[in-house]
């Protein structure tokens, strides 16, 4: 499980997200993070500090793979179409809405919508 604290999320709401036994082995098997021992247990890391921004990472992976990046740009991308696509591939493996809102922080159906 991943938990958020309210400093964590835009709403100041905790929340916990569910995550598989093959992602938790992942996270546990990288040097430095998730270890229990008193590390900084950010995922996104850079010269062992916490990545407070992932835009920038973002925009240079977007440039190798030759892909359009940013929200102004038709077809650009950015950090948060992989919330669509989870949404989508949420409700495609038969996950219920209601399920997919807690774990997203979808606090109305407008929203989620």
């Amino acid at each position: 499980m991943i938990r958020l604290e309210q400093s964590d999320t835009k709403d100041k709401e905790k929340r916990n997200i569910p995550i598989c036994d093959e992602l938790y082995q992942m996270l546990v098997s990288m040097p430095n993070r998730i270890q229990g021992s008193g590390m900084d247990n950010h995922v996104f890391q850079f010269h062992a500090k916490p990545v407070g921004d992932i835009r920038t990472g973002l925009k240079k992976a977007c440039k190798k793979a030759k892909i359009e990046y940013g929200r102004f740009i038709k077809g650009g991308f950015i950090f948060h179409d992989l919330r669509h696509t989870f949404n989508t591939n949420m409700r495609k493996a038969g996950v219920a809405e209601s399920v997919i809102m807690d774990v997203t922080g979808h606090s109305t159906r407008e929203m989620f919508d």
